[in-house]
């Protein structure tokens, strides 16, 4: 199978790309060498869908996690917080976009004051997770409920 034909049936299953940055973000998450081909990704994607927004503005947490320099880390990781929430707030029903927060609200330190919406976020996505269509995203959410609650 060439490359072309593979990519032409990724886009035919999943033609809003959503699995692919998804992915991405995944394995930049857990491997920091991945984290410039996921920003590059980014920068050359026209992004309009909320969730691809959300994962792009993932790369701010990753900086943050990263950095040497203390002031660069809080400044990455107040603005990824600021262009999360937002995008939370203008997409209140998006599943994704809560599960993106939770996973850092979760993990971040708490004298950095970002766990605030822990106990809704992980509401949300208990009651939602069987309204989600795609399965990969329900397969994600899924999966990450059951280790949280492990």
């Amino acid at each position: 199978m060439t490359t072309f034909t593979f990519l032409l049936m990724f886009n035919f299953i999943n033609p809003d790309g959503t699995d692919s940055l998804r992915n991405q973000y995944l394995q930049a998450a857990v491997d920091k060498s991945k984290i410039e081909s996921f920003k590059s990704t980014c920068s050359q994607t026209k992004l309009k869908h909320p969730t691809h927004l959300g994962y792009c503005t993932m790369i701010h947490f990753l900086e943050a996690k990263n950095a040497l320099n203390p002031y660069r880390k809080l400044s990455e990781f107040n603005t990824g917080k600021k262009t999360l929430d937002s995008l939370i707030e203008t997409n209140n029903e998006n599943i994704e976009l809560r599960y993106l927060r939770h996973s850092i609200q979760d993990r971040v330190p708490s004298f950095l004051g970002y766990n605030d919406q822990l106990e809704n976020d992980q509401e949300f996505m208990s009651i939602k997770l069987n309204s989600i269509s795609d399965s990969s995203t329900y397969q994600l959410i899924y999966n990450y409920l059951n280790s949280e609650n492990k």
